[in-house]
């Protein structure tokens, strides 16, 4: 009857789908919109991290820890700043 990608299912999914400080409906709305949008760079920095750390650790084959921390690193600078 509903798709995954209609409205009445994505928006609920989405929803649920925050963490239980951001769901508090005690929560200004000021204070949601900052805490969201905290919450929406802090995941996309993760995925970002994760993604290209795959990558790299994909396509290089000698790797070193040293090599790998400090890869790690200039990317969430790279993303941070």
């Amino acid at each position: 009857m509903f798709d995954r990608g209609s409205f009445s299912v994505a928006g609920p999914m989405a929803c649920n789908s925050l963490p239980d400080y951001l769901r508090d409906p005690a929560r200004s709305f000021d204070s949601f919109h900052r805490h969201s949008k905290t919450f929406s760079f802090l995941v996309l920095l993760a995925y970002t991290v994760h993604y290209r750390l795959c990558d790299y650790l994909l396509y290089k084959s000698t790797l070193d820890t040293v090599t790998v921390i400090s890869s790690v690193l200039k990317l969430v600078y790279d993303v941070c700043f």
